[in-house]
């Protein structure tokens, strides 16, 4: 357990004996809230007007109170916030929970009052400002503006949030999920979301935890909290905002965040261990796959439907998922055919229809011979009409009868509903009491599914020795200056990279006459962009004649837009490719290394067909993550072609990523491309930009 001082006084925090409010009128809800959630402990406020404020008596300062409360809760203008927190500093108050707004999400002005009131709280750790506060349902306390309702959970989920409405979601929402605690932590000018976490991952009633970020503040106490939460089994949902420029710029103006670069922040996610959702629908359907039913173990899914169409729709959700139903053994089918209906074909989906109303018995023989064959899931999706009590009382049982012959089978078991609407309350109660999932929404349940898949794969492939990041570099990277083609790929070579063998000339000297045959002749000079489109490479020059001519028609063209070759570049020909991938390797501030690979050629912007890896990482790792690439499978052979040497590229990349990391002064590296041989035969860089850092 962690002694540290203020470590404890973020443990108090969530669990306080004494509260004080600080401000007027704007705590009555907040007070109000803090009694509804059953907080038995001491209730204080200062107030400089009022001598009592909803039947608390107030004092004008924090320091008259005989013992310092655990927690403050500030309710004033930013200008009077600074001397409130002094004011708390100073009587020895634990934490202070700062709701007042206008600080650093207005601007300037806002951040440099933010950095007083960081002063003047000194060692006081201090949620906020611009915050809604924080409620643990667990331990019956709460100081929040906005009433999130009250729980009854025992063990449940840990949200943190920057802003108040995320949370308001997720409270607010009819998906049975336990929620044990939120937190919104606004501005997060003293406590991170990371620090936080620290303290609620020690506590062994959190079941899962859901981050909603619109920035990422010390990655290396995060990384920490990730290793606490694998070794602990607690999954970690995230939902990261500002994705879109219009939405980072919201956050700024919400809550100070300039946002993470977010295909960073997926990299750093997916090292991490984290589950990335993309809404707070989403993390709901997930956090209760996650938390109320058991990994699958595999792809392979039984679906049992009570509808034609709910078999169509529920397949296709679950393939477009990644999950495979496949058919029945014929003895299964055998088997089934007299169990069920005659106007039924037996097969996975299996729809039983009428066969829901059937007796018990009956429904547990047939989902017992179904379930008998080689599955990793068992999932089911009946229309569920609760104003029907025939259909009410047949949907009961037919439930249990699956969840009994899941149980039977070890499969772990999950409901869905065809539309979020579509699972009452009393029904998903049932479910749950029966260890299945009740989830809601065939799209959104089948992703849920399919998050707890990725999970439960990832984590045993996982080594959590290399979740850990190097150092990271400062917020503020270094500026670089660009080595041109010829030094890139000279560093490249001696590092044992492949690379085209190729001399520089200056564009009076004599071309290199000891190169075979082909050759390409480019420009070498980086003040000159994209060269290709304006002249400044010659592919294909079979003879000395050629490799003349196209220096002088180079010469010539880049005159034409305003550039002057004084330096060019001929190596030999690359025969025999037979893919090209686009590699890229850069520095991020507080993060490290970033890798980037795609497939050149493919329109990756539009397919979204690049994938991302934070160094280090093994070839293992780089592999899987090519492998996700939408055109992956052209690198195997199209159409009886030759597949392409995946394994050489992958030498290559991981080799780069150790060039990258053997050098201090390494910013970037950009291939483009990577070419690669036929099977067996290789894989040679084609072009190299390197960035380095500027002394």
């Amino acid at each position: 357990m962690n002694n540290n001082k203020r470590y404890l006084r973020l443990k108090r925090l969530l669990n306080p004996s004494s509260i004080v409010f600080v401000g007027g009128a704007a705590l009555e809800p907040v007070i109000g809230y803090t009694r509804a959630l059953g907080f038995d402990g001491s209730y204080h406020v200062v107030n400089l007007r009022r001598k009592r404020l909803c039947g608390i008596d107030c004092v004008r300062s924090a320091t008259e109170l005989k013992s310092p409360p655990d927690v403050a809760f500030v309710a004033v203008p930013a200008a009077a916030a600074i001397d409130a927190v002094a004011d708390l500093a100073r009587a020895g108050v634990g934490a202070a929970i700062v709701n007042s707004s206008g600080f650093a999400e207005t601007g300037e002005a806002g951040a440099i009052l933010e950095a007083r009131l960081l002063e003047a709280a000194g060692k006081m750790p201090l949620i906020g400002p611009n915050c809604p506060g924080i409620a643990s349902f667990l331990d019956r306390f709460g100081a929040m503006l906005d009433d999130m309702g009250v729980s009854d959970a025992k063990r449940g989920v840990a949200v943190l949030s920057h802003g108040g409405a995320y949370l308001a979601d997720i409270t607010g929402a009819e998906r049975s999920l336990p929620i044990a605690l939120i937190a919104g932590l606004g501005n997060q000018a003293s406590v991170s979301t990371a620090e936080l976490l620290e303290v609620i991952l020690d506590d062994e009633r959190i079941s899962a935890v859901n981050l909603h970020l619109e920035s990422i503040y010390e990655v290396e106490r995060l990384t920490q909290c990730a290793l606490k939460a694998h070794h602990k089994g607690i999954p970690v949902v995230v939902v990261m905002a500002g994705r879109s420029q219009a939405g980072r710029r919201a956050a700024i103006t919400h809550s100070a965040s300039a946002t993470s670069d977010t295909t960073v922040a997926s990299a750093l996610f997916e090292r991490l261990g984290f589950v990335e959702v993309s809404s707070a629908s989403e993390a709901l359907e997930t956090l209760k796959m996650l938390t109320l039913a058991p990994a699958p173990k595999g792809p392979r899914m039984a679906l049992v439907t009570g509808s034609g169409s709910y078999s169509v729709m529920g397949a296709d959700f679950a393939e477009s998922c990644g999950f495979t139903l496949p058919p029945l053994t014929a003895e299964t089918h055998d088997l089934l055919r007299p169990l069920i209906p005659d106007f039924l074909a037996p097969g996975n989906p299996l729809n039983v229809a009428t066969a829901q109303f059937a007796p018990d018995e009956d429904q547990l023989a047939i989902f017992n011979c179904f379930l008998a064959d080689d599955f990793d899931i068992a999932v089911q999706s009946l229309p569920f009409l609760p104003k029907n009590p025939r259909h009410s009382e047949s949907w009961h049982r037919s439930v249990r009868m699956f969840a009994a012959a899941a149980q039977t089978a070890g499969l772990p078991a999950v409901f869905v509903s065809s539309t979020h609407e579509g699972l009452p309350k009393a029904a998903r109660e049932m479910l749950i009491g029966l260890g299945v999932a009740p989830l809601q929404g065939f799209e959104l349940g089948m992703r849920a599914i399919a998050h707890a898949l990725d999970r439960h794969q990832r984590r045993k492939r996982m080594n959590p020795d290399n979740m850990l990041l190097p150092a990271p570099p400062a917020a503020d990277l270094p500026k670089s200056t660009q080595l041109d083609e010829a030094d890139s790929k000279e560093l490249l070579d001696e590092f044992g990279i492949p690379v085209p063998n190729g001399r520089r000339v200056s564009a009076q000297a004599a071309l290199p006459d000891d190169l075979g045959f082909p050759v390409v002749l480019k420009a070498c000079d980086t003040s000159i962009p994209r060269k290709s489109d304006i002249g400044g490479v010659s592919l294909h020059l079979v003879n000395a004649e050629l490799l003349n001519f196209a220096r002088m028609q180079m010469i010539a063209s880049l005159q034409d837009h305003g550039h002057e070759a004084r330096q060019f570049l001929v190596e030999e020909s690359i025969r025999g490719g037979i893919a090209e991938l686009l590699v890229a390797i850069r520095l991020v501030a507080n993060i490290g290394f970033m890798l980037t690979m795609s497939i050149r050629g493919a329109p990756v912007e539009q397919l979204n067909d690049s994938v991302n890896l934070l160094l280090p990482c093994n070839r293992d790792h780089i592999g899987l993550a090519l492998a996700r690439l939408k055109l992956y499978p052209t690198l195997l052979g199209v159409r009886g072609g030759s597949a392409a040497d995946i394994e050489s590229a992958l030498d290559t990349i991981e080799a780069l990523s150790a060039f990258a990391h053997s050098r201090s002064d390494i910013v970037e590296i950009s291939i483009s491309p990577l070419i690669l041989l036929a099977r067996d035969h290789g894989a040679i860089v084609a072009d190299a930009l390197i960035g380095i850092k500027s002394h």
